[in-house]
């Protein structure tokens, strides 16, 4: 039986106990082109560890509502769970359809679910829970640039990358494990700690940006990294290190800060992409007109040769 690599597992398993993983999720629009080779049950244990504690987050699912965006089971979850309605303390999940709340009385033994509009309800007010979980974004991040990292670079992402750091982050339970060990050699970080330029770009253009996802790569003097922005959302964006040893990925030879050297733009399960700066200025004003995409690689990022 032929064998095939696996990044997840840093393995090579038997070709039979693997499949197509979704590198972005379908709930967020992932497209099936954007996806890697895995083994079966490493790709079911982490959609559930990983994937689905990030979908379940609730301003995860406020943002990707508007998309109508479906995973497997085709159903649309609530936004709010254990929500309380505070004439009646009753606990209901709460959706947003069509602009509207929708109430979903949580199911209980031998009691009919159900669910009621705002007028229907007569509701005059309610409370919601809306927490972040940092470590979960950790999480789901530090696997989306472990399967980006293959998807873009193979085999020299094995051996140059640092793909089993952030194998370590993304099997960790709480970000603290993360910062306080100093074997780590990336960390994924947010905008607001951000060197990378390009991610400052996506984000100076919200409007442009919110139906699509952007992906990119960038080499560095000393460093490779690689960036995504989900929505064009400053709070679903990140950058990650992905190697001290651009060399070894490119033969580039740059004067300046930075070289743009990878594009790919997620829109409605449609993957399209492209390399080389001067083609991603071009590529950019063809699909995204309304965004001064020269302002802001000049206010951003020197000229490379």
């Amino acid at each position: 039986m032929m064998k095939k690599y696996c990044i997840y597992s840093d393995d090579y398993i038997d070709e039979n106990l693997l499949n197509k993983e979704h590198i972005l999720p379908k709930k967020l629009g992932g497209h099936l082109d954007l996806s890697i080779l895995v083994a079966k049950n490493l790709n079911s244990h982490l959609g559930s560890t990983v994937d689905a504690p990030f979908l379940e987050e609730s301003f995860v699912k406020l943002i990707a509502k508007d998309y109508n965006f479906k995973g497997h089971s085709k159903k649309i979850t609530p936004i709010f769970k254990n929500s309380i309605i505070k004439d009646t303390n009753e606990n209901v999940d709460v959706s947003i359809v069509n602009n509207k709340f929708l109430f979903h009385k949580k199911y209980e033994k031998n009691t009919p679910s159900w669910e009621k509009t705002l007028e229907e309800y007569k509701v005059k007010s309610f409370s919601v829970n809306f927490t972040i979980n940092l470590d979960v974004y950790e999480r789901f991040f530090a696997k989306l640039f472990l399967g980006l990292g293959y998807y873009l670079y193979g085999d020299t992402f094995v051996k140059y990358g640092f793909h089993r750091d952030l194998r370590t982050i993304m099997n960790s339970e709480k970000i603290e494990d993360i910062i306080n060990n100093t074997n780590i050699r990336t960390r994924i970080l947010s905008e607001y700690k951000n060197p990378d330029p390009f991610i400052h770009i996506i984000l100076s253009d919200f409007q442009a940006f919110k139906n699509y996802h952007v992906i990119w790569s960038s080499y560095y003097k000393n460093a490779v990294t690689l960036g995504i922005c989900l929505f064009g959302n400053k709070f679903l964006s990140a950058t990650c290190m992905i190697s001290d040893n651009p060399k070894a990925f490119s033969n580039f030879k740059s004067k300046g800060d930075v070289l743009l050297k990878e594009l790919s733009i997620c829109s409605k399960r449609r993957l399209i992409k492209t390399t080389q700066e001067d083609v991603i200025i071009k590529f950019i004003k063809k699909y995204i007109p309304d965004f001064n995409i020269e302002q802001m690689l000049n206010k951003h990022i020197k000229p490379t040769n």
